[in-house]
């Protein structure tokens, strides 16, 4: 027994001060019970016969076990027979004889209540839970929630670091992407993970560990080691950035893939027949723009492997006589010649872009360019946003060749004005959206709350919206009484320092649900929601009485808004230049461009601001420099539109826009 319990306490203490060896520990106690169990069954068996039969290995070895009598003493020990089995076990119970062992009352443990599984909503009750509800922003001065001090300094540092690390790591995510494209750099999938590296490495905190794989690229990009911002508990507010950088992106793919496409080809057309012009007016032709071609080779290139047998470049599509033209026959043939070119030159590049992008074809409209790489069933989608990178890479680094060979061209000044004029319509693009310096708008939920509050009161500071802002209860009771809606505030709201947009929520009137609403697809859009107007709205359309007048508004093709009055015949229109005015985003510019003169002496900043190298670029060591040459005027430069005056003018632009 000794032996066993040195041995014990030996393992006890090198194994829990030193290095935990349970599987020691737990050998060693499963060792010491059977000895126990050999040992009461040794000792039954000794007071039954004399005869000795151990199973132990002590025994056949002839040793006494550890704390039973030796052979040559003689004495009989009565020893305590084992506790009958417990209940259910099917043995029967063994008679003992002598003194048993007292036996000791089970322990009864309070029942543990069985859980519950909570029923949670499936995804049509969701969305029905989602629709039946609708929210309502309200853009007001910061003044008016009357913030406390200290939560009104932190708001105003918590907008100072979203500005510069939205400013940063957006450049820093561009820059990755153009490395990625290159082939210096792996291609990873740009999910949100990805921007959060992309946003975390410009901060320091002790919420998260800094990702050691971007910090090199940041130095390497910017020419120098950047101060880092101080983001102590403000981690949600980089996870909101990275959420928005994603979405950016992912829409801008969506939304301008298949334009950029279509002004490849258009480059082609124009290049292609730039030397033609001449020769083809002297035979009473002109060129035209050729959108009937430039469409179908864009429907060709994406068009799934099936569909592409169908279709075909049409011919006599870019080349057209004008009128009164006598049209001979060498002018004929000289036609169809130029237009066989221009047909080859398209099927050209229809043809490498369909072999180099093979998985992506048939993503024909822009709603099937997705954010997630799942649906709504689980089923995994093959048209991802960050797929088409590749591709958007060599469209805009066939944008910046076809402007170099235009501009080589030996042409006419008047052809070479009228060229440039078409090839300002190409637009060059970056391959990630950027953020501008303006100063953003913070979002505030209820966890962004609590880090601004262990901001500013310390980490065991805990208080609530109505705590921070003590006129935000009487600003909602207005708010919902003049809108004379059963809602509440829904624990959100954004600010940039000087003014806020409030959301409130409120259940949604019994009428407004009308089967009218519907999807319809707009190029360049995707499916978007349209209320029709027809027989089956929930309020069926009236004509007009006697005695009641008709007001229509709808958006125009060239003006913003037209509208007509039946009743006065008076109709009006309201133009984007009128609108901009009478808004004062005009005048919010200008201030602007005042402080930014000021900020340096004699107009330094602005001059240099009008002088940044050109960011639109498909290589990244130019993209480096023009990221270099903006971190140099990074602290003035943002600084200009954190200034009250600046904020307030947008905020006044703002209103009146509304």
């Amino acid at each position: 027994m000794a032996s066993i319990v040195s041995l014990n306490q030996w393992g006890i203490r090198t194994g829990i001060k030193r290095i935990w060896p349970w599987n020691l520990i737990f050998c060693m106690i499963g060792e010491f019970g059977l000895q126990n169990r050999f040992r009461s069954q040794a000792a039954r068996r000794v007071s039954r016969s004399t005869h000795l039969s151990l199973a132990s290995p002590a025994s056949r070895r002839g040793l006494p076990l550890p704390g039973m009598p030796s052979s040559d003493e003689g004495s009989e020990e009565e020893v305590p027979p084992d506790p009958p089995p417990s209940r259910g076990s099917g043995k029967k119970k063994r008679k003992h004889t002598g003194k048993q062992r007292p036996t000791c009352k089970k322990r009864r443990f309070p029942k543990l209540k069985e859980k519950t599984a909570v029923e949670r909503p499936d995804r049509a009750e969701r969305c029905t839970i989602r629709k039946s509800r609708e929210h309502l922003t309200v853009k007001c001065s910061l003044n008016r929630l009357e913030p406390d001090s200290k939560i009104k300094a932190t708001l105003q540092e918590a907008v100072k670091v979203y500005q510069h690390v939205a400013f940063r790591g957006s450049r820093l995510a561009n820059y990755v992407a153009l490395k990625m494209m290159e082939g210096s750099l792996p291609l990873e999938p740009l999910t949100q993970t990805w921007f959060d590296r992309c946003v975390k490495v410009q901060g320091e905190s002790d919420n998260y560990s800094r990702p050691p794989a971007f910090k090199p690229l940041q130095d390497e990009l910017f020419g120098r080691a950047l101060q880092s911002m101080d983001t102590t508990y403000l981690w949600t507010l980089l996870n909101s950035i990275s959420a928005q950088m994603e979405t950016n992106a992912a829409v801008m793919v969506a939304r301008n893939f298949h334009n950029r496409l279509r002004e490849a080809f258009q480059r082609e057309l124009v290049l292609r027949t730039a030397g033609w012009r001449d020769e083809a007016e002297t035979l009473g032709l002109y060129v035209t723009r050729g959108y009937r071609l430039v469409n179908a080779a864009c429907r060709m290139t994406m068009a799934t492997e099936d569909n592409f047998a169908q279709l075909e470049l049409p011919r006599d599509t870019v080349f057209k006589w004008k009128r009164g033209s006598t049209r001979p026959a060498a002018a004929e043939q000289w036609k169809e010649e130029r237009e066989e070119l221009c047909v080859e030159v398209l099927q050209e590049l229809v043809t490498h872009f369909r072999e180099s992008y093979r998985h992506l074809l048939g993503c024909t409209f822009a709603e099937k360019i997705t954010k997630s790489a799942r649906n709504s069933k689980g089923k995994e989608l093959p048209f991802v946003w960050w797929k088409f990178l590749p591709w958007l890479h060599e469209l805009l680094l066939h944008y910046a060749d076809r402007k170099a060979r235009l501009a080589e061209m030996q042409l006419r000044p008047e052809l070479r004005r009228s060229l440039q004029k078409r090839s300002n319509g190409w637009k060059a693009f970056t391959l990630l959206p950027l953020f501008g310096p303006r100063a953003k708008h913070v979002p505030v939920n209820l966890s962004t709350l609590r880090g601004l509050v262990q901001r500013a009161y310390g980490p065991n500071a805990v208080l609530d919206f109505n705590a921070c802002f003590p006129g935000l209860q009487s600003f909602s009771e207005k708010v919902l009484r003049s809108s004379m809606l059963e809602g509440k505030f829904d624990n959100f709201l954004c600010t940039d320092g000087v003014s806020v947009s409030v959301l409130f929520s409120f259940k949604r009137a019994a009428g407004d649900d009308t089967e009218s609403v519907k999807k319809v697809f707009r190029p360049g859009r995707g499916l978007v929601r349209v209320e029709g107007v027809d027989m089956k709205a929930a309020v069926e359309p009236k004509e007009p009485q006697e005695g009641q007048h008709m007001i229509g508004v709808d958006p125009g093709k060239r003006d913003l808004i037209y509208f007509y009055n039946s009743t006065t015949r008076q109709e009006g229109h309201l133009s984007v230049a009128r609108h901009r005015h009478e808004s004062g985003e005009q005048k919010a510019w200008y201030l602007t461009r005042q402080e930014l003169y000021k900020k340096m002496r004699h107009g330094r900043l602005l001059r240099r601001l009008q002088a940044l190298p050109e960011r639109r670029v498909p290589d990244s060591e130019d993209f480096a420099g023009y990221a270099r040459a903006c971190m140099r005027l990074e602290v003035p430069w943002l600084s200009v539109y954190r200034t009250s005056r600046v904020r307030r003018a947008y905020l006044n632009v703002h209103i009146r826009k509304t």
